[in-house]
């Protein structure tokens, strides 16, 4: 076997070499079908040669020329399987990362809440359907533009991009990971209250952040009907007992905090029952 063996390296070292891109091709391109293909026909076509006479294996001694021609058949084959093992690897990999894509977008296309991402210079990479509706942009009409331009007030603009400049620079989270309540713009420049949550994260070296936004005007709306309701008179909405109340509870507690006087003026107006 050791002289075999020495024979091996000197008949068919430079063939496998030159063998080994096509194996290589086949098996990733066409698995492990194209890769038994690619065996099958080398190794009829070695058979054949050495029965010929001619060729890489053939030897005057027949078991050496039959142990060269079967090592070679088995280095194929255990290459293919390999290579074909290891793209099969590859390709579940490829096909579990693609089905994570599906099931991502997924949820955020079907996402009530605004989901809109911003990347290190503030221009925005993602803006999904619920966005659309709640800010009335496209997407197409937004991606790339800078998030100042396209849903922050004028009046915040700058504090906006100083914020998000010093977090890129230092890491710094202000408003991350928690709810907080804010004034957008729509496209048509009216100014609306939201509900907004801030995260981060890294992607391929690139620092994004994303915002989940819930236009929480219907609500801002009803609590302010509710308050009216609270502290208003229906009839002629002037302030009723319970605002006054109210507003007399917080005039003595800042003045005993400011160790200041308080003074409160009563009017009573004659007959005003008979109105209401």
């Amino acid at each position: 076997i050791t002289v075999y063996m020495t024979g091996l390296n000197k008949q068919f070292m430079l063939s496998i070499f030159l063998i080994l891109p096509i194996l290589i091709w086949a098996s990733m391109n066409f698995g492990i079908v194209g890769g038994s293909l690619v065996v099958i026909i080398l190794s009829a076509i070695a058979v054949w040669a050495t029965s010929q006479g001619f060729g890489e294996f053939y030897s005057v001694d027949a078991d050496e020329g039959i142990f060269s021609l079967w090592m070679f058949i088995v280095i194929l084959v255990v290459m293919m399987l390999l290579i074909s093992v290891m793209q099969s690897k590859r390709n579940q990999a490829e096909a579990a990362l693609l089905n994570n894509d599906i099931k991502l977008r997924s949820v955020i296309n079907g996402a009530l809440d605004g989901i809109v991402t911003i990347d290190e210079t503030g221009a925005l990479v993602e803006f999904n359907p619920a966005a659309e509706r709640i800010f009335g942009y496209t997407k197409d009409e937004v991606m790339g533009k800078q998030l100042t331009e396209v849903m922050i007030p004028p009046s915040s603009r700058r504090a906006h991009e100083t914020k998000h400049r010093e977090f890129v620079l230092t890491g710094k989270k202000h408003i991350f990971d928690r709810r907080v309540e804010l004034t957008a713009m729509r496209a048509d420049g009216t100014e609306f209250p939201v509900e907004l949550t801030l995260t981060s994260l890294q992607s391929d070296g690139t620092t994004l952040v994303t915002g989940f936004i819930r236009d929480i005007s219907v609500q801002k709306k009803s609590q302010k009907e509710i308050e009216n309701f609270a502290y208003y008179d229906v009839l002629t909405g002037l302030p009723n007992r319970r605002l006054l109340i109210d507003r007399f509870q917080h005039a003595m507690a800042t003045s005993k905090r400011s160790k200041a006087y308080c003074a409160l003026i009563f009017l009573d107006l004659d007959n005003f029952k008979l109105l209401n």
